[in-house]
């Protein structure tokens, strides 16, 4: 009786090579490339839905901050540094300028409207409003197509 050599070639994987061939690699990377373009679109849209949410929170908080001033005052506050100089809104929202830069316009005592523009970084572009009723208007878009409203 013969005992098996032991050896280079002997064990359970006598004569195979371990590892990936370049065919399986080159298949691999390719197939995660397709499916990378499919996800990026989808990161980036979504990224930029939780800019448009930033925006509208700040935008109600303005808003918020008019009604205030008008239960005072009578009327709206005509722009954003009234509402900061009398305390009825932060700073930091005067000064915001990333991702979206606020604007106050108001008209006596019956008319306002809140702007957040889109400060154009990468390819999003837009507006958001928001008006005396509260009600929310516009949206940005990007250079392919996509848009996001609030």
């Amino acid at each position: 009786m013969r005992l098996p050599r032991r050896g280079a070639h002997s064990g359970r994987f006598a004569g195979s090579q371990q590892g990936f061939s370049l065919i399986e690699l080159i298949l691999v990377i390719t197939m995660t490339g397709i499916l990378m373009t499919f996800a990026i679109p989808k990161t980036t849209v979504t990224v930029e839905n939780t800019h448009v949410n930033q925006g509208v929170a700040g935008m109600r908080s303005l808003w918020l901050a008019q009604r205030r001033f008008h239960m005072q005052y009578g009327y709206f506050a005509p722009t954003l540094k009234t509402l900061v100089e009398k305390g009825f809104a932060q700073q930091n929202l005067l000064e915001q300028r990333d991702p979206f830069r606020f604007e106050v316009q108001a008209s006596g005592k019956s008319k306002l409207k809140i702007i957040a523009t889109r400060n154009p970084s990468g390819s999003w572009r837009g507006r958001l409003t928001l008006n005396e009723m509260g009600e929310l208007g516009g949206g940005v878009k990007d250079g392919g197509g996509h848009e996001v409203r609030p």
